[in-house]
């Protein structure tokens, strides 16, 4: 009996065994499908897609087109190539009334368009994550239209890179409330990182570099930009303004602009932590029509004009400010008030 016992023991941990064996392989081998891309098109299934070479597409459309959620765009490095023509290299946008999630491009290159990768409409979640967009008019654009309207969710902008474009590297336009922007290097792009009529948006980990100007911030409010390096741009380097209320710009530097390194306001009850403003041609730091004004630990030395200028700063408080070799000092105009700066 007992010998019977272990027998059927061991006979149905082999029936488990192989039935985890058989769950296994065919989770992974569901993973591992997908579909090959070896020219352009309309993907409105969902599912898996990789590029299988580099494609080029001149027409006036749109090289892919993805129109349903639910979608990831694979590259494998691979390139997708206009020829100047007036139309984008990767489009994702929902139908008229619809709502996409879950659409995710990655590990490619866009180039030769009027915009190389552009996420339109009520795309509510997705993602764009290692991808070069270069030569192109705009490079990056994350559209929503009506999308507060027709969804509510983020897109996450990581990793990713836009080099040479005509006007803007990376754009967020109205309506992109709550998307994050991390670890972007923007270079000679007319602007390198352009966000405008929105709330809530992170941008953390940015370098721009040799463009015009380096990140354009206006009616961002409650957003916050984090580790942010404008430097070499041949303007203003960090312009946040045009209602940059309950907004925060932590450990921000500014290194040999053209203009100004940091332009702020106008904006109310606005943060600064840990800036750095060092060698720009114009001002370190300039404060324009901003109330409430909370900063601390500045370093602005060797800049071209004044270290600090305010023009209509109304209740302002400044700790631990480091000003020297600049051209002037402190200029602070006869229509701001009430500002206080310690720890000079």
């Amino acid at each position: 009996m007992a010998r019977r016992y272990r027998r059927v023991a061991w006979t149905g941990l082999l029936i488990v065994v192989a039935t985890a064996l058989t769950v296994s392989l065919t989770a992974t081998t569901g993973a591992a499908q997908s579909t090959s891309v070896d020219s352009c098109r309309t993907i409105d299934d969902a599912g898996r897609y990789t590029l299988a070479g580099t494609l080029s597409g001149n027409g006036t459309g749109p090289c892919i087109r993805i129109t349903t959620g639910d979608v990831t765009l694979e590259g494998q490095g691979n390139a997708v190539l206009g020829n100047d023509t007036d139309a984008v290299g990767v489009l994702v946008e929902a139908p008229s009334g619809t709502t996409l999630t879950n659409v995710t491009v990655s590990n490619l290159t866009t180039a030769g368009w009027e915009s190389g990768l552009v996420y339109r409409g009520g795309v509510a979640t997705g993602a764009v994550r290692n991808v070069t967009a270069r030569d192109n008019r705009d490079g990056i654009v994350i559209d929503p239209r009506f999308r507060f309207q027709a969804a509510s969710g983020t897109v996450e902008l990581v990793d990713n890179r836009a080099l040479d474009n005509r006007r803007w590297g990376i754009t967020l336009r109205p309506g992109a409330d709550g998307d994050r922007v991390v670890r972007t290097r923007l270079r000679r792009n007319g602007i390198g990182l352009v966000m405008a009529d929105l709330r809530n948006v992170t941008l953390a980990d940015t370098v721009a570099a040799n463009n015009s100007w380096g990140v354009v911030a206006g009616d961002a409010t409650a957003t916050t930009l984090r580790n942010t390096t404008v430097r070499d741009n041949a303007r203003d380097g960090l312009q946040a303004g045009n209602g940059f209320d309950d907004s925060q710009l932590v450990d921000t530097t500014a290194v040999a602009n053209g203009a100004d390194g940091v332009v702020l306001g106008p904006a109310s009850n606005a943060t600064l932590r840990n800036l750095t403003a060092l060698g720009n041609e114009g001002s370190g730091l300039v404060a324009r029509d901003t109330s409430g004004l909370d900063a601390s630990t500045l370093t602005l030395a060797a800049n071209g004009e004044w270290g600090l200028r305010f023009d209509g700063v109304t209740d302002a408080l400044l700790v631990n400010v480091t000003a020297g070799e600049n051209a002037a000092g402190f200029y602070t105009a006869t229509d701001s008030g009430n500002v206080t700066i310690e720890s000079v």
